[in-house]
């Protein structure tokens, strides 16, 4: 017993109201031993004391009252016999320890039961007998919430262990036994290390150790554990630090296997790593070797062979580098009329499975298989995926007659995927190099091959060949075709054109369609000048024949252009270039001839090259300027706007007309680089004028080209230079020709109409000068302006009615489809009157203001309206 101090009863009764006022919300239940020590002489278990004081909480934990516990023993509370049976082990150990602990079961008046966790300390009372002094605590929610967690540990389908700080295992849950063959019991008291392949984790140690130097910490690594049957299996474990936690006292690591998900990823990305080089043109052999070695690494004591079929089902190749070579001899030997010939060509189902020893099919194979210790075969076709054909056939061969496993039917199944894939692409891969090579609607060479071939040419001879020809062929007003027949008929036409043209010229010769209604034939030993001629007499004359299309008889002339390889620096596309320059020559003189490209169209061209090439300098060194011209309202003269124009001083004595730079910016790209160069300039001017209060409404109009127009980053480089400037999208306006819009109307619109869906504006230029239809017009709907062309302004000079009429049609129709008009070119009063008469609403040109440079414009700008009075 322990050395407690002896109370007098009213020293005793006020221990009785402390303890009640310091408990809390425990039950307080104080009781008195029958004897001394708690013991009953004789007995063998302690005597159980009765209650002599309860507080209220225990009232209410039990649902006694004070009245009917008084007097009661101790025992009284509890329901089970293993209850009672901990008491009497509590009571036993009071002597000496003086207090204690247990975890019990109490039965409440209404005989539920409640769990407590019950806490003792003995007292001596002033006549010698011993007091006890019991707290109870109702855990009656985390018992049960232990019950529920260790029910979901034990059933969980992942492995928990937890690990000492020593290192060796305190616990591990069920799953050890479904995942690794253990039971649970047999790792307790063993080192981790003992299960681990530590080859592959050399730096195991250091995650504990900074797991146990670092509470709180998660770290995740995967772990290689050997199971009860020797296998590995890979587990990915992430451990959480509860040394400081009385419960677990260790490290806590979970574990969940990943073996099959590993696997499968490594299949996977073997998977991509195949499909890629085939998709590079990887050798077939190459490929299906890496198919079977892969097979062979998933399926054990595989053999495996891919054979690649005949149209008539026999092998043309097989590839198995693990099967015997004798053997493979023999396979490829079989005959498409044999009864294995039949099932190689086609087995029913798909797969099948043969016994080598008794099949019958396999009987000159038997012997040389068997000897290999190849019994079972698995067989698998090979099915195109496009149209379902056999290429081939996947057999593989092992040492027993058994089925695949389900994990090795979908190895074997996805072998055959790929290699199904392989062959496809092997045994069409002439057919693409045609389809690349060749044009779809009439089977002849195209653009790509005839530059090859003729490059070829020309590096073979090295030296001037004027005995090689190429004649480019264009045929006339082809347009009116596909306009008046339609697209179909069109199509018609150019194929009966590559069969004349082909039938026309030696077998030796090349013909090809160089793209639209052009072709090209390419001639070797002509016999120069006269010989070339002769083809292209040839080539005219066999198109001068009607064609039939769509049941109408159409007659086809063409205008040709002949260029020799006369200088040995040439290359394939400055003589297709030379031809080309040349059969324009011809449509120039009237179309239905041809035109031998001469020196002095050498020289045209050579001018040409020179300007492209200065043109190309001039971009890079930033020598092509922007200029302005204002655009006036005929209401009331103000300038609402201005034109950017790109201007090229070649020298300080010399300006380059647009009109000379321009068509070469077109022909060659540079006016994609030109654009974008005018585009940036003109919005910085605008961004700066706008900044003047008197000019902060001032638009700006930049042309965009039918190049640009194709040019994917049009969009993004005029949202990106509204940006950077601070500029509003509705100050800046693009212009786009008719010929632009009717170029690739679809690709055109769509352009236009994201540019317009953010605030830009949008105008039809040169209106009534190109080919554009009113449907055009209709899909342009979108469009704030229509430009009427100078040409048709300047007619207003001679005050002909059909050219007033022209002019007001032109007004009338914007206005119909909410557009403003703008009148170019306007040089003299007369033209000013009457587009003022007829409702034009803006208009620009020489009578208000040349194109000028931003700073000579800026007077005109600030000095306000304009009079129209001239």
């Amino acid at each position: 017993m322990s050395d407690n101090s002896v109370l007098s009863d009213a020293e005793r009764l006020r221990l009785f109201e402390a303890i009640t006022l310091h408990a809390g919300d425990a039950g307080v239940l104080v009781a008195r031993a029958a004897a001394p020590a708690g013991r009953v002489p004789g007995a063998t278990e302690p005597a159980i004391p009765s209650i002599v004081f309860v507080n209220d909480a225990l009232c209410r934990l039990t649902g006694f009252s004070a009245e009917a516990l008084h007097g009661q023993t101790m025992g009284f509370l509890v329901g089970r016999a293993v209850d009672v049976t901990s008491v009497h082990a509590l009571l036993a150990g009071l002597p000496e320890t003086g207090s204690g602990a247990a975890a019990l079961t109490l039965r409440r008046r209404d005989r539920t039961p409640i769990q407590v966790e019950v806490s003792v300390q003995s007292l001596a009372g002033d006549h010698g007998e011993d007091l006890l002094v019991a707290f109870y605590r109702d855990f009656t929610d985390k018992v049960a919430s232990d019950h529920w967690f260790r029910a979901l540990i034990e059933n969980v389908t992942d492995l928990i262990v937890v690990i000492s700080a020593e290192g060796t295992l305190t616990y591990v849950s069920p799953a050890a036994e479904t995942l690794l063959g253990y039971n649970p019991t047999v790792g307790i008291g063993r080192p981790l290390s003992e299960f681990l392949d530590l080859d592959q984790h050399p730096d195991l140690d250091e995650v504990f150790t900074d797991v146990i130097s670092t509470p709180g910490a998660h770290p995740a690594f995967g772990m290689n554990v050997r199971g009860a049957d020797g296998s590995v299996r890979l587990l990915q474990a992430s451990v959480t630090n509860r040394l400081d936690d009385p419960l677990v006292r260790g490290l806590v690591v979970a574990c969940r296997d990943t073996t099959d998900q590993d696997e499968a990823e490594h299949l996977l990305a073997e998977q991509a790593g195949l499909l890629e080089s085939v998709a590079r043109g990887a050798p077939l052999e190459a490929t299906l070797e890496r198919l079977t070695r892969m097979l062979e690494r998933r399926c054990s004591d595989a053999a495996a062979s891919i054979g690649v079929l005949d149209d008539n089902g026999a092998i043309l190749h097989s590839f198995a580098p693990s099967l015997p070579k004798h053997a493979l001899e023999e396979l490829n030997r079989s005959s498409p009329r044999s009864a294995l010939g039949r099932i190689l060509r086609e087995p029913q189902p798909s797969p099948v499975f043969a016994d080598i020893e008794r099949d019958r099919a396999w009987h000159h194979l038997r012997a040389t298989l068997l000897d290999a210790g190849l019994r079972g075969a698995w067989l698998y076709r090979l099915i195109a995926p496009g149209d379902g054909r056999q290429l081939g056939i996947l057999a593989v061969f092992r040492p027993t007659a058994e089925r695949p496993s389900a994990s090795e039917a979908g190895v074997c199944e996805r072998v055959v995927h790929l290699a199904s894939i392989a062959v496809e692409r092997w045994a069409f891969e002439d057919q693409l190099r045609h389809q690349a090579l060749h044009d779809i609607l009439t089977g002849l060479p195209n653009r790509t091959m005839l530059l090859e071939r003729l490059s070829e040419l020309l590096e073979r001879s090295g030296r001037p060949r004027p005995d090689a020809a190429t004649l480019f062929v264009d045929l006339d007003l082809f347009k009116v075709i596909n306009d008046s027949l339609g697209h179909a008929a069109g199509d018609e036409v150019l194929g009966q054109v590559a069969c004349r043209l082909r039938a026309a010229v030696r077998p030796e010769d090349f013909v090809a369609r160089f793209g639209g209604d052009e072709f090209v034939v390419l001639s070797e030993q002509v016999g120069g000048v006269d010989g070339a001629v002769r083809i292209a007499e040839r080539l005219a004359a066999t198109l001068q024949q009607p064609f039939s299309a769509a049941g109408a008889s159409v007659v086809v002339t063409a205008s040709i252009g002949i260029a020799l390889a006369i200088d040995a620096r040439m290359d394939a596309e400055t003589m297709i270039r030379n031809a080309d320059v040349a059969m324009y020559h011809a449509k120039e003189l009237g179309r239905d001839g041809y035109v031998l490209f001469e020196d002095s169209l050498y020289q045209r061209v050579a001018h040409r090259l020179s300007l492209e090439q200065e043109l190309r300098q001039a971009l890079a060194d930033d020598l092509i300027e922007v200029w302005f011209q204002p655009q006036v309202r005929l209401s009331d003269g103000a300038i609402v706007g201005v034109e950017a124009l790109a201007r090229w001083p070649r020298t300080a004595e010399e300006t380059i007309s647009p009109g000379r730079f321009i068509p070469v910016a077109e022909e060659t790209g540079l006016i994609v680089s030109l654009g974008r160069d005018v585009l940036a300039r003109a919005c910085r001017q605008a961004a700066a004028w706008r900044r003047v209060p008197a000019l902060r409404t001032l638009g700006i109009t930049v042309n965009v080209s039918a190049r640009q127009l194709t040019d994917a980053s049009l969009c993004d480089t005029v949202i990106d230079l509204l940006e950077e400037n601070g500029l509003d999208p509705s100050a800046l306006c693009l212009e786009v020709t008719e010929s632009a819009l009717v170029r690739d109307l679809d690709r055109a619109v769509q352009a236009l109409d994201k540019l317009h869906g953010i605030g830009v504006r949008l105008a039809i230029d040169d209106f009534g000068t190109g080919y554009a239809t009113l449907e055009h017009v209709r899909s342009f709907s979108m469009a704030d302006e229509l430009k009427i062309d100078q040409s048709f302004v300047a007619d207003l000079e001679r005050n002909l009615s059909q050219d007033r009429a022209i002019v007001s049609a032109s007004v009338v129709l914007a206005h119909a489809l909410g557009m403003t008009t703008v009148a170019e070119g306007v040089e003299t009063s007369r033209q000013l009157a009457v587009l003022i008469e007829l409702g034009c609403d803006l208009a620009q040109g020489y009578l208000f203001s040349r194109p000028l440079p931003a700073r000579d414009l800026e007077p005109l700008l600030l000095g306000g309206a304009i009079s129209l009075d001239f």
